[in-house]
This record gives structure tokens, C-alpha cells and sequence, in this order.
């Protein structure tokens, strides 16, 4: 159990550090400006507890995903995260642009193509804590 936890941790650690850095440093000018340009459409100050919950999920999916797959290697882990993030994140931002007008197309495309490879190290770094001190077949 406890390497279930600390596998689930390590996907979840991997993946808010990632976001973190490519949304709170890479494009914060840009979301600032999608913010500015929209005002009414943003809290002026972020839930951070729904973001927080929303990556707990969508990692809890991933990590669900992984366990059930059986994945051996962290090639294969990652593999699952990008296809899971894909199908996640992919949803979301396309459910977005299907309801909403002040998300540009663009930048929910580009948050589902980057999301891909967030998902694959979040899949990686899980599967590679699940099967820590086993020999890969």
C-alpha cells in the first residue's frame, strides 16, 4: 500500500511541477493577457483547492490506469499518462471551447498538446515508483 501512495505522489508531485512551471512561469503573460482581455470571466483570485483537487484526479486516473494495465516500465507508465492526459485534459478543453467564447482555439490546443507530455512524465514517474526494485521482464 504504502508503494501505491508514494507511486500515486510521485505522479502527482511530477505533474504539479511541471504545470507549475510551464503555467505560472512560461505562459503567465499570456494568460494574464486572455484574464485582462476578459475579466468577467475570471475570479480575480484563483480557487487553488479546485486545482489542486482537479490534478489529485486527474492523476488518480492516471495512476488507476496503471495499476490496472499491469505497466512494468516507465516507458510504458508514460505511455499511459500521455494517452490518459490526452483523453482528460483533451475532454476538457474541447468541452470548453464547445460552450464558451473567451478561451481562444489555439490556446486550448496548445493546453491539450502540452498536457500530453505532462501526462507521460506523471505516467513515467509513477510507474517507475510502482515497480522500483523489480526486474523488467
Amino acid at each position: 500500500m504504502l508503494r501505491q501512495i508514494s507511486a500515486f505522489f510521485a505522479g502527482f508531485l511530477s505533474y504539479f511541477v511541471v504545470t507549475g512551471v510551464y503555467y505560472g512561469v512560461i505562459m503567465l503573460d499570456a494568460q494574464k493577457e486572455l484574464m485582462a482581455a476578459h475579466p468577467e470571466s475570471f475570479l480575480a483570485e484563483p480557487r487553488m483547492e479546485f486545482v489542486l483537487l482537479t490534478n489529485l484526479l486527474w492523476i488518480g486516473m492516471i495512476h488507476y490506469l496503471i495499476v490496472q494495465a499491469g505497466s512494468k516500465s516507465a516507458m510504458d507508465g508514460a505511455k499511459k499518462g500521455a494517452i490518459a492526459m490526452l483523453l482528460i485534459n483533451g475532454g476538457f478543453n474541447l468541452l470548453i471551447l464547445a460552450g464558451f467564447s473567451f478561451v481562444p482555439m489555439d490556446f486550448a490546443l496548445l493546453d491539450i498538446a502540452v498536457n500530453v507530455p505532462f501526462g507521460a512524465i506523471a505516467g513515467a514517474a509513477i510507474a517507475a515508483v510502482l515497480n522500483r526494485g523489480e526486474k523488467a521482464a
